[in-house]
């Protein structure tokens, strides 16, 4: 069973009916008397537990091939060798192989007892065996094995699945259990309980007590599914290890054997599972009064994967490693140099250790351990330490003479860092090299040229390394800056330990990029911090310098580890627990093979708050007043951070204190550096992402309150001294800031209060300047958590369900408690809820559910949160969404549709034959007719109508739309003032008719009109009466113009008035986005220029009125004119098929007034960089697949070895994740419409149905052959009707003879914008693909460039393929002879393919694998012949 949900889970919806319905109320009460099992559960889930452990050491036994043989070995031989022993052998302990088979067969008690009475007849006990009895239990079975079966061996290999030998073929097993699937999950089952606080004996305990429950609750409801939790299902598990008592203990509590089935294990929502959860959870509160969940037994993610380990040679690189080593000989050679000492000492020295080697006169050589060589002194085993120090110091001295200085003859420095490096595991342990010494001249410097070396002194040194040892290393920390990213090159890490975010793509998350370097500079690891407010994570990730993942660590919490009540502590290291009353938080730590490493908890204690003292108050002896004493004062501990680390690796239950103080006082404080800022509000907008960083880290349990403190350096200058200096503090106040984070408006806000004062220091200060702003420091006060009381009054059990509702009510002063009699009522009455009886309200946050069911999930996650609920209303200033941009509304008062008709005019040409493309003119569309209609706003009819019909209709159409435009024009000066009366007065009018906002007392209003049509339009602002655009163009609208009716405007345009002008927006030479077109209207004087004290400006009252007088007031000012200008009207030609997707109300409120560009390069790059990854990452790993054909969106998979693709699917979760099963029918077991138009999904083309056949002669030409017969053709590029005519055995004929299908379609095409009805004849079935190289098999292709093609291969390639007539047609009327005989050598095609290409052959399978070495053509002509050798080598 898919046991364990987390606590996330309880957010799912309500059960089904399904569900629902099944369950049974029950009446009858639970006591802990009621149920009694015939095993000892508390010894049996500890044997479980260990038992399970020692599996997860040989991971080998989880996946094939060595499950397989387990299974083998289990059923041929255990099962009869046990079931002949009898009941003895039930106290047996089989080989780890069988016994892990075995224990995973018992966990399918059905399955289980059905096999074994098939293959020996009844069925065969067993009984968990305590590890110290495995020795012993081992060899019984031993014993009885070598007796029945002598020739095979007892146990196999576990380690190397290399060796693992494999079942015999003729073996076909009569388990009907499939054991090997099943092993795969009890590995993320034994993840979910491998805590070391599943062997405690009070947990276990509590365990056992809740699968007596759960067996309760099995017993009223037998046909229910129900969903246990990890921690009674490990009880569960080891109840069904011992399979008779199990039967005749579930037979007699239940009614029947009870079942159990883990292959449910989807999580996502609305599934079985999480269905069934909510199903448990609800009966479990309802039966027991208490919550389904405890902590430390939920689901905690899948077992870690994809982090790797570092090699011997990766620790010996950066430092963990340390070599031993010694030196073994010395051989000294003076070359030229004659010396007059008898004697000479040699000194090797590396750190702090030296070898001294004396040579006597006439010895030029030392060898270690042998006598007859000169004495050596000193130590002679050195360690190398890479990080700290890596060259050996070799100097020659002669011994000093009475109190004289030995003198150096020379010295040199070997790097023992370069030998290592080639030779990382020091396997070659053994390191000769002969070195010139550096001989000291008369300056005292050293030189080493070659001169020197001929005739000077040398030293021939012999090295022994030994094996490296682990150590410690130090790093220096390079701390990068956090940086808000969307976490979706992060996400894939934390699939594991959260399971929230298995659905989303992106989440949001706070990242900072950390380097460690080693002491010579070099980065040796890459840390990553993550914290994620959505996630609720923290977490660390470690890659190496090639980006692999080493470890990664995140916070768990209680749903994870238990808490100390849940635990028997008798040692007081064993404390594997977290004390949420002590704010702890736990860090787990995950390392390579699939397992955890450690968990580290730690937490804050010691803290006391310091008591100010109060000063004493002195006397008066003149008064005779006394004094009085003062208080003194008590000082306070800031603490320290406690941290206790957990070592999983070892299963003894040791934890190691870490000890860490912190000098703080009563808060904790962040310090982030200014960096030479100066501006206050640029510094926050630098350092935001790191502030609500450090603030989330802090909120995680509970809110905390959190204070910002500046420090500004500021300057002034003072005359005849130095500049003075001060440093100012700005301080917020107190935030409380709740689980969420810092919100946007109280950071502001903050930010704004530290900028003013800022701003007032330095403005009344007497010339402050800033010069610095020196840190900012982020304070996290603790928040001061409420006592428990010293004891309380028990109620009485009559009425501990008895609630009553109080309403608390007061006038500041005085306060009192008014009973409620219908609490439902209420919240539905404040909140203007329609009130419903079958309603229900949550007591803890006064939510209103619309159901029983829902208010039972909702009660459930509301309670088990501890905290109210954050319901923020929206200001009642933000309900209604406004239109601001008022310089973007225009106002048309006129506009002009069109259409025109065309007649068909034949064109008589001659037909091409059919085995060439061409395109031929069937039908010229000549302009015979158009219709104009002339709206106006607010006239019920059409103020013009006409319609013309005869020749040169077009010219005829733009002739009457140049009239219509001058018209226009006159209308429209006639009214620049209004001369009407407004319909209403002004002191009527309260709001804007353009922004309708409410008009202030002292804002004036304007009179608004339309100079067009003398219309009044209201009152409005002067801002948005000038703001207002009116448009300068008339529209003029035709249906689908763009595609027919532009290029008969576009002909008939070079007829019009030479003095228009055009504008246009093409989208090629045939097709235009946009036309513009500016009718010259004739020559006007310009107006007169005044300067700017003579323009007008609204003042109120009528405007009109007053810009009248002011122009007649000012019409003799500013005679200067400019000479005569061109009038323009301007008309715009609109395409109405472009708003046929929406409707005109929508039109009507959205403008668009700016450009949308899309990149589409951007977008096939993105394509491209997906596609690729789903197939390294995805398919390739998972299954054993080939691809056959790809596009830019789409794959083609054959999957082999593999029975139920859609099984596979289902089972592995991480996979069917990319994909989007919204059109797999309701039935299927893949279907899910949570991910229904996800971006970045996979959908399956055909659904749930299967393709029998598939034929793909290039991209975007394939056909496909699904179940039921149906047949789907994709011809990119060929009309609808030769489409349809098209077969998929006409596309595996062409594929088979390299045949050309041509099709013919016609449609209406425009050239040269002349419009016309054409038939086109074009290849729509071709096998040549001239993208890409395809083989000699005609079948498979290979891309230009691949690594077996060899250079010059596609010159090659385009001869022969122009000489076989494979698509190209440059010479259509010779015929070329194709190629006569084509051989395969050296290939394993997968089928048989005669020479002469028999039709008689079977269908080609395009989905056999195909495993070249090499390629042989041999291409014979009648007056040519050549071979072409490709040889296909190894990548």
């Amino acid at each position: 069973m898919a046991e364990g949900i987390n606590a996330e889970s309880a957010k799912c919806e309500s059960p089904p009916p399904a569900y629902s319905e099944s369950a049974k109320f029950i009446t009858a009460k639970y006591t802990e008397k009621s149920i009694k099992f015939s095993v000892n559960l508390l010894e049996a889930s500890r044997n479980s537990i260990d038992f399970l452990r020692l599996v997860n050491k040989h991971p080998d036994l989880y996946e094939a091939p060595l499950i397989n043989l387990a299974v083998y070995r289990y059923e041929k031989f255990w099962l009869p060798l046990a079931s002949k022993a009898g009941p003895s052998s039930a106290k047996w302990v089989a080989p780890l192989d069988i016994q892990w088979a075995w224990h995973v067969h018992m966990l399918a008690p059905l399955y289980y007892e059905k096999d074994c009475r098939e293959i020996v007849g009844a069925v065969v006990d067993h009984e968990l065996t305590p590890l110290k009895d495995y020795p012993k239990a081992l060899d019984a079975a031993r014993k009885a094995w070598e007796q029945e079966y002598p020739e095979d061996p007892f146990e196999v290999a576990l380690e190397n699945s290399g060796k693992i030998a494999k079942p015999p073929d003729s073996f076909v097993s009569k388990i009907s259990y499939d054991i090997a699937t099943a092993s795969s999950r009890q590995r993320v089952f034994f993840y979910q309980c491998s805590l070391p606080h599943y062997l405690d004996k009070f947990f276990l305990l509590e365990a056992i007590e809740r699968y007596h429950k759960y067996c309760f609750l099995k017993s009223h409801n037998k046909n229910t599914f129900l969903v246990p939790c990890y921690d009674f299902d490990v009880v569960w598990h080891a109840h069904q290890a011992h399979p008779l008592k199990y039967k005749a203990d579930t037979e007699r509590v239940i009614g029947k054997m009870l079942n159990h089935d883990d292959s449910v294990n989807e999580r996502n929502t609305g599934s079985k599972l999480m269905q069934a959860d909510a199903l448990t959870r609800q009966m479990w509160q309802q039966v027991f009064k208490e919550s389904f969940n405890i902590n430390g037994a939920m689901f905690r993610g899948d077992p870690p994967s994809g982090i790797h380990r570092m090699s011997k040679e990766q620790l010996l690189k950066v430092g963990f490693c340390q070599t031993p080593f010694k030196v073994t000989h010395l051989k000294l050679s003076l070359g030229n140099e004659t010396l007059e000492s008898k004697k000479l000492k040699v000194i090797v020295s590396y750190s702090n250790k030296k070898l001294v080697v004396g040579l006597n006169a006439g010895q030029s050589e030392w060898s270690e351990g042998d006598a007859t060589t000169s004495s050596s002194s000193g130590s002679n085993n050195f360690v190398l330490d890479t990080s700290l120090v890596h060259k050996l110091n070799i100097c020659l001295k002669l011994p000093k003479f009475l109190n004289c200085v030995s003198e150096m003859l020379g010295e040199v420095e070997l790097d023992l860092r370069e030998i290592t490096h080639h030779n990382p595991s020091c396997e070659e342990n053994n390191y000769s090299t002969r070195l010139f010494l550096m001989k000291k001249n008369s300056s005292g410097s050293s030189s080493t040229g070659g001169a020197d070396r001929a005739s000077g002194i040398s030293i021939q040194i012999g090295i022994q390394f030994q094996a490296p040892v682990c150590s410690s290393a130090k790093f220096a920390l390079n701390a990068g800056q956090y940086e808000r990213s969307d976490g979706s090159g992060l996400l894939s890490y934390f699939k594991q330990p959260t399971h929230s975010c298995q659905e989303h793509t992106s989440i949001d998350m706070d990242t900072a990029s950390n380097v460690l370097l080693n002491t010579w500079g070099e980065v040796s690891f890459r840390v990553t911090t993550v914290h994620s407010t959505s996630l609720m994570l923290s977490s660390l990730l470690v890659f190496d310098d090639t980006s692999r993942l080493l470890a990664i660590s995140h916070l768990i919490g209680l749903d994870t580890l238990p808490t100390p009540t849940q635990l028997t502590v008798k040692h007081p290291n064993m404390r594997c627990y977290l004390d949420k009353a002590a704010n702890e938080r736990a860090l787990l730590l995950k390392g390579p093979h699939g397992g955890d490493w450690g968990i580290l908890i730690g937490g804050w204690t010691g803290f006391k708050q310091g008591q100010r003292g109060i000063p004493g108050v002195p006397g008066d002896r003149g008064s005779k007043r006394k004094g009085q004493q003062g208080v003194k004062g008590s000082p306070g501990n800031p603490g320290n951070l406690y941290c206790r680390f957990y070592n999983l690796k070892n299963y003894d239950g040791a934890s190691e204190d870490i000890h860490c103080v912190h000098a703080v006082r009563n808060e904790f404080k962040f310090n982030i550096p200014g960096k030479d800022d100066r501006d206050v509000l640029e510094f926050f907008a630098r350092s935001k992402d790191q502030i609500n960083s450090i603030i989330n880290q802090h909120v995680f349990y509970e809110p905390q309150k959190v204070q910002f403190c500046l420090e500004v350096s500021l300057e002034k200058s003072v005359q005849e001294a130095d500049n003075e200096k001060i440093t100012f503090y700005a301080n917020t106040s107190m935030m409380l800031v709740d689980v969420g984070g810092l919100t946007d408006d109280n950071f502001y806000a903050a930010v704004e209060k530290l900028s003013n004062s800022v701003q007032n220091f330095a403005s009344y200060g007497s010339g402050w300047q800033i010069t610095e702003l020196v840190k900012l420091t982020i304070r996290v006060a603790k928040t001061y958590q409420i006592p428990a009381g010293a004891s309380y009054l028990q109620v009485p059990e009559l009425f501990r369900d008895f609630v009553v509702d109080l309403l608390l009510v007061g006038d500041g002063t005085t306060h009192h408690y008014v009973l409620i009699l219908n609490l439902l009522k209420l919240v539905c009455r404040v909140t203007n809820v329609p009130y419903m009886h079958t309603k229900r309200v949550c007591r803890q946050c006064l939510h209103i559910c619309k159901s029983q069911e829902t208010h039972v999930t909702h009660t459930e996650n509301c309670y088990r949160s501890g905290d109210v609920l954050n319901i923020r209303m929206v200001k009642e200033s933000q309900k209604i969404m406004k239109y601001k941009n008022m310089s973007a509304r225009s106002y048309a008062p006129f506009v002009i549709y069109f259409d025109m008709e065309s007649i068909l005019e034949k064109v008589h040409t001659t037909s091409n034959k059919c085995t060439i493309s061409s395109t031929e003119v069937l039908e010229r569309h000549v302009p015979a007719s158009f219709c104009v209609v002339v709206v106006e706003q607010d006239v019920p009819r059409p103020s013009f109508f006409q319609i013309r019909r005869g020749k040169n209709a077009a010219k005829q159409l733009i002739n009457l739309l140049e009239n219509l435009a001058k018209e226009y024009r006159l209308r429209k000066r006639q009214f620049k003032y209004f001369t009407g009366n407004a319909p209403v007065s002004k002191e009527a009018v309260e709001r804007c008719w353009i922004c309708e906002e409410a008009f202030l007392d002292s804002e004036e209003k304007h009179l608004d009109h339309c100079h067009y049509n003398n219309k009044f339009l209201g009152y409005a602002h002067g801002t948005c009466k000038s703001a207002r655009r009116v448009n300068n163009f008339i529209p003029v609208v035709a249906h689908n113009l763009q595609n027919y009716d532009m290029h008969h405007v576009v002909r008939a345009l070079k007829d019009a008035n030479e003095k228009n002008k055009f504008w246009v927006l093409p989208l090629n030479e045939e097709r235009f986005l946009s036309l513009s077109m500016g009718i010259f209207i004739g020559d006007s004087e310009s107006p007169p220029i005044h300067d700017k004290k003579d323009q007008w400006e609204p003042k109120g009252n009528d405007d009109d009125e007053e810009e009248q007088q002011f122009e007649e007031k000012h019409k003799n000012r500013g005679q200067k004119r400019n000479k005569n200008i061109e009038v323009y009207e301007y008309i715009r030609f609109i395409d109405s098929f472009k708003f046929m997707g929406s409707s005109l109300e929508t039109q009507a409120q959205v403008t668009w007034d700016k450009p949308t560009v899309v990149g589409a390069a951007i977008i096939l790059d993105l394509a491209k960089y997906y596609m690729f990854q789903f197939h390294y990452t995805v398919m390739k790993p998972n299954f054993d697949c080939e691809l056959i054909y790809s596009d830019t969106d789409s794959f083609l998979y054959n999957i082999h070895q593999s029975s139920d693709v859609f099984t596979d699917l289902a089972v592995n979760k991480a996979v069917s994740s990319y994909f989007d099963f919204s059109n797999f029918p309701r039935d299927h077991q893949l279907f899910d419409e949570t991910r229904k138009r996800e971006t970045l999904l996979f959908k399956s083309e055909t659904g749930a149905k299967r393709i029998s056949k598939f034929v793909g002669l290039k991209p975007k030409l394939y056909s496909l052959i699904i179940e039921d017969d149906d047949e789907k053709i994709v011809a990119k590029g060929t009309g609808k009707r030769a489409r349809d005519r098209l077969t998929c055995e006409a596309y595996e004929k062409t594929l088979r003879n390299s045949d050309v299908v041509r099709a013919s379609h016609e449609k209406i095409a425009a050239k040269n914008h002349t419009i016309e009805t054409v038939r086109v004849n074009k290849v729509a079935l071709s096998a040549f693909d001239n993208k890409r190289y395809i083989d000699c098999d005609q079948i498979t292709t290979l891309p230009f460039g691949h690594y077996s093609l060899r250079p010059g291969t596609f010159e090659l390639y385009q001869q022969i393929a122009a000489d076989a007539n494979w698509g190209y047609e440059e010479n259509s009327t010779s015929k070329v002879d194709g190629i006569h005989q084509i051989t395969l050598a050296d290939r394993d095609w997968g089928y048989n393919q005669s020479s002469d290409n028999d039709e008689t052959d079977s269908v080609v399978n395009v989905f056999t694998p195909l495993t070249p070495v090499s390629i042989s053509v041999h291409i014979v002509r009648a007056n040519w012949m050549t071979t072409m050798k490709l040889p296909r080598t190894e990548a």
